[in-house]
């Protein structure tokens, strides 16, 4: 998260953040991004996502 976070500090950035028991965002939803990352090799649970990209950005924009 941390290295997302650095290159896209910048940028007004939209994070779309997948939440499904399986499966894969619509290829029209994936169409509409720029980058898609991936913060680990397993699914984690959203809150987990969402509070991990949400510290990285603070840490880098020295917001905390």
């Amino acid at each position: 998260p941390l290295e997302i976070a650095k290159e896209n500090a910048h940028l007004n950035v939209a994070l779309i953040i997948g939440g499904f028991p399986h499966g894969d965002f619509f290829s029209e939803t994936l169409k509409l991004a720029d980058e898609a990352y991936s913060i680990y090799r397993k699914p984690l649970e959203t809150w987990v996502v969402v509070s991990r990209m949400f510290s990285a950005f603070e840490q880098v924009l020295d917001i905390c």
